[in-house]
This record gives structure tokens, sequence and C-alpha cells, in this order.
């Protein structure tokens, strides 16, 4: 199942796994909210939180009329995402060695 980033119109981005899919809507499986902020040394931090804490469901349908735009993420956040919420695998990249 692919992994992808819709960034809604309010501002807030969802990472999860793409479900079933309508004319529209998206249903989103394990969705999680992205976080970005600052350190105290102005670096760049993300952090992942569950989208739905208080929900029974694991997934949540986006009407696609909410949906600025969508796209896949870099391996990095895949990663990341597939530890806290997905199959925990973690996929490494291919690096030369010089």
């Amino acid at each position: 199942m692919t992994v992808k980033v819709w960034h809604l119109i309010s501002g807030e981005e969802v990472v999860g796994k793409v479900g079933k899919e309508t004319s529209d809507s998206i249903t989103v499986e394990k969705p999680a909210a992205i976080r970005v902020g600052a350190d105290a040394q102005n670096q760049m931090q993300m952090a992942l939180a569950p989208m739905l804490p208080l929900s029974a469901e694991k997934e949540m349908v986006l009407n696609k009329s909410v949906v600025a735009y969508t796209f896949v993420p870099v391996e990095e956040l895949v990663n990341n995402y597939n530890q806290a919420f997905g199959n925990g695998l973690i996929t490494k990249t291919n690096q030369l060695l010089t």
C-alpha cells in the first residue's frame, strides 16, 4: 500500500496509506498529522502525531474538495511513518562508498 501526504486547504498535512478512492473522496488508513517547527538552533524539526487519537476507527475519509494537493513523501518520512504507525519496515537507500 502506498504512503502519501495530503495537504489540506486548512493548512494541515496528513500522512497515511491510500485506501479506497472514489470520485469525491479518499480513505486514508492509519492517518497521522505532520507537525513542523524549529528547534532552539532554528533547525527544522518534524513530528508525527495520531490524527484520530480518540477514535476507535483506524481510517478517515477525506473529501477531495478539502485537499489542496497530494504527493508521495521522501523516503525518510515514509520510514518514520512506518516505524510509528505502519508495518515497521525501513527502506535503506543505496549509498556509494568513496
